[in-house]
């Protein structure tokens, strides 16, 4: 009986496609529909296979299948991006280079491919043209954190500090913790690499601090004490600190890299001795 019903149903939905489909001119292609979903289901399981390699350090590996699906679905750029990764962390930038263009010119908005190439020429030091890549994706994905934060670093090491600090502002407005977070397996790139570590970790000490996060700028502070840093000291005179400078955490740390001078000690002037009153005059 239960048999029946099952067979019946199927019929039932098979006459239905069918006939809407005579109606508007032809049979409905029952044979693609099935090879459609299973070419997706296929995908997605390369998909999976490729992430797996990633997370053994198998970057050869997934690079090939990556490339293999952008050959197959040649209107995405997510596979020549991810393919893109992949040579990035085999080091081979120029290939990565070649394949994040790629996909910037199958989709002129897509982001996630001008923020990776910049960090190709970041990579690669050529900060300017990597300030140019990150811009184009700030522009069209101005909500996203990671993208101002390279930006950052890019005129970090251009000796740009002004246009650095606005940067990682930007990037803080967008997410506080976005300098804490680690790499990822996902679509963006970062390159955290520096010159001047401690004269990084003051800027970033700044940054907090004139958002009045005390916590995070004492931990910047404290970085850039251990990285050397030889002027400490002005986070007592700049104004940006102002917020900060009542919080046990921020003058601890001071206190250790630039201890104030201790006071002189009060010295009252010297009393003559009191004259006994029968004393003679002299």
């Amino acid at each position: 009986m239960r048999n029946s019903i099952v067979a019946a149903v199927v019929l039932a939905v098979f006459l239905t496609l069918h006939l809407g489909a005579a109606q508007q001119g032809g049979p409905v292609p029952v044979r693609a529909l099935s090879t459609s979903a299973t070419a997706e289901t296929q995908t997605d399981s390369d998909v999976l296979s490729a992430r797996i390699l990633t997370a053994r350090k198998d970057y050869a590996g997934a690079a090939n299948i990556y490339e293999r699906l952008a050959k197959e679905n040649p209107r995405d750029p997510s596979y020549l991006n991810f393919a893109g990764i992949a040579h990035m962390q085999q080091a081979d930038l120029e290939g990565a280079r070649k394949l994040f263009e790629r996909a910037t010119k199958i989709d002129k908005r897509f982001a996630d491919g001008y923020n990776n190439l910049g960090t190709v020429w970041f990579s690669m030091k050529d900060y300017k043209r990597a300030i140019r890549q990150y811009e184009k994706a700030v522009a069209l994905q101005p909500n996203m954190a990671p993208y101002y934060t390279n930006l950052g670093y890019a005129y970090f090491n251009r000796n740009k500090l002004p246009e650095a600090m606005e940067m990682f502002h930007k990037a803080l407005a967008l997410d506080l913790g976005v300098f804490e977070a680690t790499g990822r397996d996902g679509p963006i790139l970062q390159d955290r690499s520096i010159s001047d570590h401690g004269l990084f970790n003051f800027t970033m000490a700044k940054s907090y601090a004139q958002l009045g996060d005390a916590m995070h700028c004492a931990v910047y502070l404290r970085r850039a004490f251990e990285e050397g840093y030889k002027e400490m000291a002005k986070a007592r005179s700049d104004p940006a600190f102002t917020q900060v400078l009542a919080s046990s955490d921020v003058q601890s740390v001071l206190d250790q890299a630039d201890p104030l001078p201790a006071p002189l000690p009060v010295t009252l002037p010297e009393t003559p001795p009191a004259t006994p009153p029968n004393a003679p005059k002299t």
